[in-house]
């Protein structure tokens, strides 16, 4: 987290609003086209992973071959797409655009493999790994800027390659781990998975058009606002919205990967334990999310203007128009995860579905008159539906109720028990 949010700093003052926002329009662009055109897939390969350790080797070879094939299609539909998508900005934008959707195959085959990574339960390997492509594209960053040769072009070929340098190093580190397991496993034993491509991506796929429509809504609900900015707004105006995103988004790179690794434990440990797993998690990463939100709305202005210069102060106030929804989007995602451990991905897609609605028409009355600002409060009102529902929709599937799933009075118990040791995601 620290590493992005030094990236963001460097491109933002070396390039300005301008650039900065130039960057980020073409790479939300990339981020949601590689959602929508997975489908879905990888979360299924994360499930029968979750669910049948056996299956290893197959699911890490579709996890390959799934990337490249998507990739490359979403590379081809996007191209449709930036013409009309980028209308308000000027043709060299629209160009860089065009090519820099080659970001799409190379971003999903980086997410697939980190994803595999939290399902092999090596969370060592699992934070290293997110850490990995943010490290090597600030030292990219830092090396163009020494060279004075730090474009938007040059950037975003820096973050190809990061992603890419990333995603084949953490394939190698996964394919040696599945001979290793090969040799101790038990393949030969009954299971009611045959070990056959065809019928894990038969799972996986199943699996994954059933978690579409959340992967779907969480997608457009945190990239939409970019991508119809493109249409309707300068990058300048993006430039200070993604720096306030960068700084507010704080709170999700402290706690939103843990989404990942609950989905997969409460897998592992049934219906009962899993789900005091996922309520514990889910009130202690809200208590300290809230924490920490409070700490930046206070700090944001001398902050911003600190650390990325004079030009992007009017950042600060969509910062503190973000926080609260932010801090209800990263609960949201543990709960997801332990709706999707349940086998009920599409509770939580109904959840973030109606959350995709509230953005876009959010979006489409409030962007143009109130420009970024307006964009803002449509985030936290589509991040606060999303946790609502999904809330509801999980502690009726366990017989809770929202106020003891909530209760200040178990997140007393929660902290007690974190303070003397127990660990809280204990997978057996």
């Amino acid at each position: 987290m620290v590493v992005n949010l030094a990236t963001g700093v460097i491109q933002a003052r070396a390039l300005g609003t301008d650039g900065r926002g130039s960057i980020a329009l073409v790479v939300s662009w990339a981020f949601m086209w590689q959602f929508l055109i997975n489908l879905g897939f990888r979360e299924g390969l994360v499930f029968v992973h979750s669910t049948d350790a056996r299956r290893a080797r197959e699911v890490l070879k579709l996890g390959l071959l799934s990337s490249v094939a998507m990739g490359c299609l979403g590379f081809l539909l996007a191209q449709l797409t930036v013409g009309p998508g980028y209308r308000a900005q000027e043709a060299e934008l629209v160009n860089i655009a065009r090519v820099g959707m080659l970001l799409i195959p190379i971003v999903l085959f980086h997410e697939t493999m980190t994803s595999l990574a939290a399902a092999s339960q090596r969370f060592v390997f699992f934070g290293l790994s997110r850490f990995a492509q943010p490290a090597m594209f600030a030292i990219g960053l830092i090396m163009l800027s020494l060279t004075g040769r730090l474009t938007v072009s040059t950037a975003l070929v820096t973050i190809g390659a990061t992603y890419f340098l990333a995603a084949a190093l953490i394939w190698v580190v996964l394919r040696q781990a599945v001979r290793h397991e090969a040799d101790v496993l038990d393949l030969t034993e009954p299971t009611s998975l045959p070990p056959t491509l065809g019928a894990v991506a038969g799972v996986a796929g199943r699996f994954g058009l059933r978690t579409f429509g959340y992967s779907l809504g969480g997608v457009a609900n945190a990239r939409l606002d970019l991508m119809l900015m493109s249409a309707v707004l300068l990058p300048s105006d993006a430039g200070i919205y993604v720096v306030a995103v960068s700084v507010a988004s704080i709170v999700v790179g402290l706690f939103m990967p843990l989404r990942h690794v609950v989905f997969a434990a409460a897998a592992r440990r049934g219906l009962a334990d899993g789900a005091e797993t996922v309520a514990t998690v889910t009130r202690i990463t809200a208590a300290l999310a809230t924490m920490v939100a409070l700490a930046l709305g206070l700090a944001a202005p001398m902050l911003i203007t600190l650390v990325y210069g004079e030009d992007f102060r009017e950042s600060a106030t969509v910062v503190r128009l973000l926080l609260p929804g932010l801090v209800l989007w990263t609960a949201s995602g543990i709960v997801a995860g332990g709706l999707n451990a349940r086998d009920l991905p599409g509770k939580a897609s109904f959840a973030q579905i109606i959350g995709l609605i509230v953005t876009v028409f959010g979006l489409l009355i409030a962007l143009r008159p109130f420009g970024i600002n307006g964009a803002a409060l449509v985030s936290t009102a589509s991040y606060t539906t999303v946790f609502v529902l999904a809330t509801l929709f999980y502690v009726r599937s366990t017989n809770q109720s929202v106020a003891t799933f909530l209760s200040p009075r178990s997140l007393a118990r929660d902290v007690r028990t974190l303070i003397f040791g127990q660990p809280l995601l204990k997978v057996g």
